[in-house]
């Protein structure tokens, strides 16, 4: 994500931006359970359940376990909820250095502001927000760890560092949001102008934004189209006066004048199903900036408690420690009993080939066609769950032959020379959901035409 970001903003190629959005809102939240208390090592596009595998593996360098959703054997751990603050400090004219600091990481120092990253000098414009979500601070013992700690203790860097490159200057007197979320920025650019906005929106999830814009004087915004919204179809009105649109053919942003004072802004993109061809006559579903993935159901086990064992002391209590990076804490706590590995199987057929002539997009009803800032949505906390997200796809498909490889689903079966697979079963209703939300999933489907099958569409 962090490359991606980088590479839009050095060749300004608007494919490098969107798919860094696929990034954001797909291959991270797919890595953690819908809290983020568990995590896994590697994820596979096609992986319908998630357990300990046996035997050979599929992997150069990673092991039995790299597929299970936990935090590992003989681990000691620290977790807390975090508030983040992300600020940008000028280093020299038009570099800034971006860091970021916990605050209040437990009710003992709620004054406290620990440095946790800091970025190299970038160019780019100064703001700061405040950024809560949940995170994992890890002390862990490496050689003990299931796979490598890096996935743990990296994973607060995604988001921040994707929201540190959601606004950029545009020139002397503009401002452009390229990676689209919500956000809220405040800041001043090289003519002196001061601005703040505030872009209030659901998306991915629904693909209308709402600013609000505040400026000292005039200046230009600019807002990015990803490739996916056809610009015919995508609206854009500034204090509800409807505006042409005209997206810049290699970096996709539109540009408008912002007049000084106060202003509202609606943006509502318009996405359709894409699907994208893949190996062996299969494809991938995308609406939007989400990648859309079979439904395979889901029944989650906990492993035992034994893995929460670290140097013969059990979960209820730590010896004490010192730890400057913790601040004044010298005793580890105990490890909350939401920290847990596990298991999970399917409890629908994973082996399923689509028709993709059947699929049918569902969303609220307040979806992209609403721009009423009076019918925001309500996201639930965990909206990486299964069935969080507001969103799915319907379709019809068959069971076909699929085979296991070294444990796991072989590469999608080919189908015959005149592109047809055979069904091993009747046609059946599938449901695809967003790919981040199903922790076991068939992304990459094999297609089938059910009416040469002779079951009909």
């Amino acid at each position: 994500m962090y490359s991606l970001s980088y590479l839009y903003q050095a060749l300004g190629d608007n494919e490098y931006a969107d798919r860094c959005e696929l990034a954001a809102f797909n291959a991270l939240p797919v890595m953690t359970t819908s809290n983020q208390w568990a995590r896994q090592y590697v994820v596979l596009a096609n992986q319908p359940f998630s357990h300990p595998l046996s035997g050979e593996v599929p992997f150069f360098n990673v092991g039995q376990d790299g597929i299970v959703y936990g935090l590992g054997k003989k681990i000691s751990c620290r977790f807390d909820g975090f508030t983040f603050l992300l600020l940008a400090d000028k280093v020299e004219d038009g570099y800034w250095n971006y860091s970021l600091k916990m605050i209040n990481w437990n009710s003992s120092a709620s004054a406290s502001s620990l440095p946790v990253w800091q970025f190299y000098p970038q160019k780019s414009q100064p703001f700061q927000t405040i950024f809560s979500f949940r995170s994992k601070r890890t002390r862990t013992d490496a050689r003990t760890e299931s796979h490598y700690p890096c996935c743990t203790v990296n994973l607060p860097q995604g988001y921040p560092k994707f929201l540190s490159a959601s606004f950029v200057h545009a020139g002397p007197n503009g401002l452009a949001h390229a990676l689209l979320m919500p956000a809220h920025v405040t800041t001043t650019l090289a003519s002196s102008t001061s601005i703040n906005i505030t872009c209030t929106t659901t998306y991915p999830f629904h693909n209308t934004l709402h600013y609000t814009i505040s400026a000292s004087a005039p200046f230009s915004f600019h807002i990015r189209l990803p490739a996916w919204s056809a610009p015919l179809s995508t609206s854009l009105t500034l204090n509800s006066i409807a505006q042409s649109l005209a997206p810049d053919q290699h970096t996709g942003m539109l540009s408008l004048g912002i007049p000084a004072g106060t202003n509202h802004l609606a943006y509502t993109l318009a996405p359709t199903l894409r699907i994208v061809s893949r190996a062996n006559d299969s494809v991938a579903i995308y609406h939007g900036a989400l990648l859309y993935a079979l439904d395979v159901g889901e029944s989650r086990t906990v492993m035992s408690s034994a893995p929460f064992v670290a140097n013969n002391y059990t979960h209820e209590g730590f010896p004490p420690y010192t730890d400057p990076g913790i601040g004044t804490k010298d005793t580890l706590p105990p490890i909350p009993v939401g920290a847990q590995s596990y298991n999970l199987s399917n409890t629908l057929p994973w082996n399923i080939a689509i028709d993709p002539s059947t699929l049918s997009f569902h969303a609220s009803h307040n979806d992209a066609d609403s721009d009423s800032e009076g019918e925001e949505y309500i996201l639930p906390q965990e909206v990486w769950s299964r069935n969080g997200p507001p969103s799915f796809i319907t379709g019809r498909g068959c069971q076909i032959e699929w085979p296991l490889d070294k444990g796991v689903p072989a590469a999608v079966p080919l189908a015959d020379a005149e592109g047809r697979r055979v069904c091993t079963g009747p046609a059946v209703e599938v449901v695809l959901r967003p790919y981040g939300s199903l922790k076991i999933h068939m992304a990459e489907l094999p297609v089938v035409d059910l009416g040469r099958q002779g079951w009909g569409v």
